[in-house]
């Protein structure tokens, strides 16, 4: 740090020794002591810091701006007021613990001796939260149902972003830190978080779109092909456009990836899976350095579900190109992807670890202990519902029937000598003004989501009623993209998307908290 950023001041540390250290104050007059320089990047430093008030942890981010830096510093330092001024939150208002971006309104500090700035963010636990090329060793690679949830948080958190009409910019793996026990998760590096019209950074190579090397402004779009970059290495390994053609390209133009990467991953860019044009396959591919290397990714690849596969496929190869890149799965997509997986894709192992499951695969093992994992059910077996309609967002596909439970119990004993038709329930909307509306359903019937709920994202078709010929139950199925919860007398479950409850007088469905509850009152 440049002297004159800094006062030098006598105080006790945190170990209760007596020290000289380097204060800085933020603009609102809160103090930091500034320790060891733990990383520096092409545009700032990053130092150790903690509170003077409270020895509080911190890091401290210190751009200090050159000729060539000037306006993309002025960017971001209005990139960092506007999250102090309006940060991501919880639902419930709390700070938003996933995004570690300023830490609160004493967060930024001025720098006039070099005429930079900085501002302090949370201190992230390395030891528990570890970046994607950490997670590729044996001791510290997720299970498959972690990965999930991992995948989850990650989508989810874009996708607050983007319905804020920002995008992220830079979705790389060292801005991700992942919780390898629990999918939890840190973002770092939100200084380029900002409205899309906006220019600050263009991403990293090898995750940007091919798009930004020819125009210079990310946007969702962009963020959809990154985010998807993330996903690919955390569940491949390696690039997806990394190939026979860009290591050949590379070889004979003896250049490095950093040298040719506009060209092999913007105008050549191709994705090594592409289902039609096989020139930049990985398969039977041989590294000079590293023999195993896309054998291990091949195989990968290929133990993945199918919904996954075609996710990739959407993003690297039918939106790959500028005019196609509406197609990218989006984050909303990637949510219902890996949710679904959990619900339904998933194969425990003898040695408690969570495995992508094929009910067609006979050869599956575990990818921890190698044993034989145990078939998952054939989804195309045929259900004793009878089924009406396609399901929402997922057609040709039936919901897994969930067995009656405490919580979703059906009617039970001598069924009556009429077959059941119809459902009431009674609705309640939190957020709407006529709280109490009566919705009359019968079997085959689809609910309209406009019809229920204007300002709730429900489309029509989001519950379906179902008939048991054999048990005389009523059912309904989630159509919806949101999962439900389901109590029954106090005792709750929760129903995703595509699964189904069992219908009983009193139950409550809490389609999405606060916005929109049934509960049935009738069932004739």
């Amino acid at each position: 740090m440049i002297s004159g950023d800094y006062v030098e001041k006598q105080l006790k540390n945190k170990k209760g020794k007596l020290v000289t250290a380097k204060v800085v104050k933020s603009t609102t007059g809160v103090e930091y002591a500034i320790g060891p320089k733990l990383g520096a990047g092409g545009v700032a430093k990053v130092f150790r810091a903690f509170r003077i008030s409270d020895k509080k942890d911190f890091v401290f981010k210190e751009y200090v701006p050159s000729p060539e830096t000037q306006r993309m510093h002025r960017s971001i330092k209005s990139n960092i007021s506007k999250l102090i001024g309006t940060p991501f939150t919880e639902k419930d208002g709390t700070p938003l613990k996933a995004f570690v971006g300023p830490a609160d309104k004493n967060s930024l500090i001025e720098l006039p001796a070099s005429k930079g700035f900085g501002y302090i963010m949370e201190l992230v636990d390395t030891k528990t939260f570890l970046p994607v090329p950490k997670l590729w060793h044996k001791e510290t690679y997720p299970d498959a149902n972690i990965l999930c949830t991992a995948c989850i948080n990650i989508a989810d958190l874009f996708r607050i972003v983007h319905l804020k009409g920002w995008c992220y910019k830079d979705i790389n793996e060292g801005n991700i830190y992942i919780n390898n026990k629990t999918g939890e998760i840190r973002i770092i590096d939100c200084d380029n978080i900002s409205v899309q019209s906006k220019k600050t950074i263009k991403g990293t190579d090898g995750y940007m779109a091919p798009e930004v090397y020819v125009s210079s402004t990310p946007d969702t779009y962009t963020d959809y092909f990154s985010m998807a970059v993330l996903f690919y290495r955390m569940l491949v390994g390696g690039y997806p456009l990394d190939g026979r053609k860009t290591q050949k390209y590379l070889m004979d133009n003896e250049l490095s990836i950093q040298e040719a990467a506009s060209t092999i991953y913007g105008s050549m860019a191709l994705f090594a899976f592409d289902p039609k044009d096989t020139s930049n396959s990985i398969r039977n591919l041989i590294d000079q350095f590293n023999k195993d290397l896309y054998a291990i990714q091949t195989k990968r690849w290929e133990r993945l579900p199918q919904k996954i596969k075609e996710g990739f496929i959407k993003t690297f190869s039918t939106g790959l190109s500028n005019a196609n890149r509406h197609l990218r799965t989006t984050d909303l997509e990637w949510v219902k992807i890996f949710k679904e997986l959990k619900e339904k894709g998933l194969i425990k192992c003898s040695c408690g670890k969570m495995n992508f499951g094929d009910f067609k695969d006979k050869t599956l093992e575990c990818i921890f202990c190698r044993k034989k994992l145990k078939l998952l059910e054939d989804p195309n077996k045929k259900s004793p519902f009878t089924t009406f309609g396609k399901l929402f967002g997922n057609k040709g596909n039936k919901p897994t029937i969930q067995p009656p439970s405490p919580t979703n119990q059906g009617q039970k004993g001598t069924a009556p000598a009429t077959e059941l038709t119809t459902v009431v329930f009674n609705a309640k909307r939190d957020v709407d003004p006529t709280t109490n509306i009566r919705i009359t359903a019968k079997r085959k019937h689809q609910l309209p989501g406009k019809a229920i709920h204007p300002n709730l994202n429900l489309s029509d078709g989001w519950m379906r009623v179902e008939y048991n010929t054999k048990l005389n139950l009523l059912s309904v199925v989630n159509c919806s993209q949101y999962s439900w919860i389901v109590s029954d007398n106090g005792s709750k479950t929760t129903c995703a998307p595509g699964g189904r409850v069992i219908l009983k007088k009193d139950l409550i469905i809490v389609v999405y908290p606060r916005k929109l509850q049934l509960k049935v009152v009738e069932i004739k």
